[in-house]
């Protein structure tokens, strides 16, 4: 959960990233010994700049360090590219693919929606906390339009 730390803006909730990755490492094959894979990377690229983990590092050099065990950019290397990834550095792509932009994901299906104005993403449980809300009086709306007469179009 570090990761989603460094990786999106400190005033957002969570709480759900947790379950997110908690119930998918739990509940799908392969997802748990990614995720092992991942912080075990993690550590060792943190091990190799210094004699800490990686949580004890600031932010900016967590970012670094993310960015040495997830690869960058959106190359497409062409078949040949794809069959040497996939038999020789699978990890790293792997790690983007199934971390990094599930981060990403859930991020714009639920803080994004809230940074933009609005009280609650969408799914979220809300209904029988605004039913239960007082009623408050619509404002009374003034205006300084004239209504001036009706248009003629000739015939």
């Amino acid at each position: 959960m570090a990761v989603t730390a460094v990786l999106l803006p400190a005033n957002i909730e969570r709480t759900h990233y947790e379950d997110f990755f908690r119930w998918r490492a739990a509940n799908l094959p392969g997802y748990k010994d990614l995720y092992a894979k991942f912080v075990a990377e993690l550590q060792q690229q943190s091990r190799k700049l210094g004699d800490r983990s990686f949580v004890d590092w600031e932010s900016d050099t967590q970012m670094t360090l993310v960015n040495k065990v997830i690869p960058q950019g959106n190359d497409r290397p062409g078949r040949v590219g794809e069959l040497k990834r996939l038999l020789f550095n699978r990890e790293p792509w792997l790690f983007k693919e199934y971390i990094f932009n599930d981060i990403l994901q859930l991020f714009a299906r639920t803080d994004a929606v809230k940074m933009m104005g609005y009280q609650y993403w969408m799914g979220q449980k809300r209904g029988l906390e605004i039913y239960r809300q007082p009623k408050v009086p619509p404002a009374k709306i003034t205006s300084n339009i004239t209504v001036g007469r009706p248009l003629s179009i000739p015939v």
